[in-house]
Formats: structure tokens, C-alpha cells, sequence
């Protein structure tokens, strides 16, 4: 393991990836109160990586040189991700369960030019961060250069409160008073994809220097702590009351309860998870998780897909245990793929994305 790498982000990275297998197996085997707790808690997923690429990016200095490593090594490689995975999950959706991807949706998916209606969208968004990423960080530089508090705070506050307040507020009144209809008229994420979240991308970016730069050192753990567990109740909170009126779960990232709740954990992560014994089982796994957990998110949902056909042929009932097990097969079963591809150096670093 490389000296500098800072073990508490490989923790941090590897709790984001489980959340996120969580969330999609819930929908297919949970129900009820225990599937809204696990649909809350791994909505925090997503936000952490897009926070994890702000801490790790957003601080370096894009001169000439580290544009170029940063295009061959960065963007083109995320570019490469998603056509690669694109072709991938074509040929799997004529082989695994009944729902084929048209050649139709694979060619806007390839092309830019229409929704993913999948687990993909997730690579156009954040192939849009990466894109805006030196031009971002050259503004933040900026920023704190000139010292222009004013014009900071407008911005600020306006990455506030067009990328999570007022979609929020939108949200709420979806299910409160549907007859007002209340959206975000700026989108400030400057470069993204249009995908859930809209605006939020950015304040998660931002959010991800802004604990590199210690921005709520004077802000305790313990209290960071309780935030995010208040957070996590009231966003569970949110959503059940909108299921009590009938909407659907709704992955709704600008939702300021999740926004404030994934800041928090991030912080209370980056300080508790530091410790000297990375050779231990806790660190060893952890970290084997951070590294392919790019691989991990393309590959568990053709696992799930594949767990879920079984468990209907043999007539199982769902429940906890049910849950449990598909959650450690699609980490395990796509932990251990991804290591076979890998043994191919093309496909380490143009598909699988090895952190």
C-alpha cells in the first residue's frame, strides 16, 4: 500500500459502494420500514463519491503538464469506462433477465444523446464533474487568491440554495400541496449531466475540498455525528410521509436532510477511520473494496439480476436474510470478477477504474 494513501477515504470509499449495493437490492427483496431504512441510508452513497473526488481533485494545480496526465490517466479513461460498460451491459441484458437494452438506447447512451434509464447515469455525471474539474479548481484558487468574500458568498449561497433548498422545498410540496409547483429556474453545476440532483453535484464537490481544507475543524465529532443522525431520521422521515401519499421512492440526491447527513458522515469518517494497522481484516477489506469499487457498482447489478432469478425459482420468500445474503454475494461475486478481469492491463485501466 502507498504510503500517502489516507486509509480513512479507502473506508469512506468502501461504506459508499456497500450503500449503494444495499439501496439496489432493497427494492427487490425488502418492503416495508427495513426497506426505507436501507433506501435512506444508501442515498448517502453516490454524494460520498462525488465528495471523495472534491477532496482528491479539486486542490491541484491543472497546469499544462497536469492537464495532460489528468486527460490520459482521469477523463479518458472514465470516457473509455462508460463505452466499455455500455457495450458490456448490452450484450448482458440478451442474456440476463428480461429486459433487453434496444440498440436504440445503446446508441444514445454511447453518443450523449439520451437518458440511461440505469445504473449508468451515474457515469455521465460524473464524467461532466471531471470535465469542469480544472476549470473548478482554477476558481476556487481564485477565489481564495483575490479574497472575494462577496462574490463568494453569492455564489455559495446560490450553489445552496438552487441546488438543494429550493428542490427540497419542490419535493415537499409534491406531496403536501401538488397544485404548487416549485423548481430550480438556475442550475449552477456548471458542468454535470442531467441526471437526479441537478445543482447538488457542485455543493458536493465543493463540500469534498472543503473538509481537505478543514473548513469544520472547529466543528466536534460528536456533534458532526448527532447532525448526521438527525439528518438520516428526518430524510427517513421525509420519505415515508411521501410514501403515505402515495409517491413512489424517489432517489432524490438535493434533498437538503441527505445533503447535510453525507457532509457530516464524511467528516466524522475522515477523522475516526485513521489508523496505523492497515494489514488488519478490517483494513485489508476495506481497502481491497475502495480499490475496485468502481468495478463492484458496474458489475453487482448483473449479479443481483442473476441472484434474483434464482431465489424466484427455488421459491424463496423474501426476507432479512435473504436481503443479507444477496448484498454479500453481489459485493462479493463482483469483487471477485473484477479481480479476474483485471489480470488484463487494458481492461484494469480502461474498464475497471483500479483506485
Amino acid at each position: 500500500m502507498s504510503k500517502t494513501r489516507e486509509h480513512s477515504l479507502d473506508v469512506i470509499r468502501a461504506f459508499a459502494i456497500v450503500t449503494v449495493v444495499c439501496e439496489h437490492v432493497s427494492p427487490e427483496l425488502l418492503s416495508g420500514t427495513a426497506g426505507l431504512i436501507v433506501n435512506v441510508i444508501g442515498t448517502m452513497g453516490v454524494p460520498l463519491f462525488v465528495m471523495l473526488t472534491g477532496y482528491l481533485m479539486l486542490d491541484r494545480m491543472y497546469d499544462a503538464n497536469y492537464l495532460r496526465r489528468f486527460v490520459r490517466h482521469n477523463l479518458l479513461p472514465l470516457i473509455g469506462a462508460l463505452e466499455i460498460w455500455n457495450l458490456v451491459w448490452f450484450g448482458l441484458s440478451h442474456v440476463v433477465g428480461g429486459a433487453p437494452i434496444t440498440f436504440e438506447r445503446f446508441l444514445k447512451i454511447a453518443l450523449f444523446m439520451g437518458p440511461t434509464d440505469s445504473g449508468m447515469w451515474f457515469l455521465p455525471m460524473i464524467i461532466g464533474l471531471y470535465l469542469g474539474l480544472p476549470i473548478v479548481s482554477h476558481m476556487v484558487q481564485w477565489l481564495n487568491e483575490y479574497n472575494a468574500r462577496e462574490y463568494t458568498g453569492i455564489l455559495l449561497g446560490g450553489i445552496i440554495f438552487f441546488g438543494t433548498l429550493v428542490p427540497t422545498l419542490g419535493e415537499l410540496l409534491s406531496f403536501v400541496s401538488p397544485q404548487h409547483v416549485v423548481s430550480s429556474q438556475l442550475n449552477l453545476n456548471i458542468f454535470g449531466a442531467s441526471v437526479w440532483g441537478d445543482s447538488v453535484w457542485i455543493l458536493f464537490l465543493i463540500a469534498g475540498y472543503a473538509v481537505k481544507k478543514k473548513v469544520f475543524q472547529m466543528v466536534p465529532t460528536w456533534c458532526l455525528t448527532v447532525i448526521a443522525g438527525v439528518s438520516i431520521f428526518l430524510l427517513a422521515l421525509f420519505h415515508y410521509f411521501a410514501q403515505v401519499r402515495g409517491l413512489a421512492w424517489d432517489t432524490y440526491y438535493a434533498n437538503i436532510f441527505l445533503v447535510i447527513a453525507s457532509v457530516a458522515f464524511f467528516v466524522v469518517g475522515q477523522r475516526v477511520f485513521v489508523f496505523d494497522d492497515t494489514s488488519s481484516a478490517f483494513g485489508l477489506i476495506t481497502t481491497s473494496i475502495s480499490k475496485y469499487s468502481f468495478a463492484i457498482y458496474m458489475i453487482h447489478f448483473w449479479v443481483l439480476e442473476a441472484y434474483v432469478m434464482m431465489i424466484r425459482v427455488m421459491g424463496l420468500r423474501q426476507n432479512i436474510g435473504i436481503f443479507i445474503a444477496a448484498v454479500l454475494i453481489c459485493l462479493v461475486g463482483s469483487y471477485l470478477v473484477a479481480r479476474i478481469l483485471s489480470f488484463i492491463g487494458p481492461l484494469r485501466h480502461w474498464m475497471l477504474l483500479i483506485k
